[in-house]
């Protein structure tokens, strides 16, 4: 038996530790490309310069990270495809791929056409898994959703989120728009 289901546990640790450093970085004031010494070439004074070269390279070994858990996880699919083709073109049921990891968090409502929201490719009735850094484990409330969005605009924020049988994972970059709000979309915590 072949089975995604390590692979999809990693995946998802890699993922959760990398929104939570991306947060960290956001909460200093600096971006991954914005230069961390004044026009003289001095350290800037107005950010801690040593904890942002130290977040950056933790968020730099989490995207290796990340690749590689990538390279396996399509390794893994080449193996399974081939077990499946050797075996008639049917998939058996403990080769299924098993990438739904975390208990729902959200619920979308709607989403309002042109927003950021229907740019990422949000559609209503998606249940969303991790919004950015937060799930199941450590959203108390809508308050939360709202600090993390109110301190990730312009940023991407990485959403999993499922819709029927698959998993997506959506990037969601709140900004202003010609709507309401930064996202355009309605969300509701999910008691399942």
């Amino acid at each position: 038996m072949i089975t995604m289901e390590p692979i999809a546990a990693r995946k998802a640790q890699v993922e959760a530790a990398l929104d939570t450093a991306l947060l960290k970085l956001a909460q200093i004031g600096v971006s991954l490309d914005e230069p961390l010494v004044d026009p003289q070439g001095y350290p800037r004074s107005d950010i801690d310069v040593y904890q942002a070269r130290h977040i950056r390279s933790e968020i730099r070994t989490l995207k290796t990270d990340h690749a590689q858990i990538m390279k396996e996880a399509e390794e893994m699919l080449v193996a399974i495809h081939q077990r499946a083709k050797e075996h008639g073109g049917e998939l058996h049921p403990s080769d299924r791929p098993k990438m739904i990891a975390k208990k729902p968090i959200l619920r979308v409502l709607d989403v309002l056409p042109g927003s950021p929201a229907f740019e990422a490719g949000m559609q209503r009735g998606d249940i969303i898994g991790a919004f950015g850094s937060l799930q199941s484990s450590n959203m108390r409330g809508m308050a939360d959703v709202a600090a993390l969005v109110t301190s990730s605009i312009g940023k991407i924020i990485r959403l999993e989120v499922e819709r029927g049988e698959v998993v997506k994972v959506i990037e969601l970059r709140p900004h202003t728009w010609e709507g309401k709000g930064v996202l355009g979309c309605a969300l509701e915590p999910t008691t399942s």
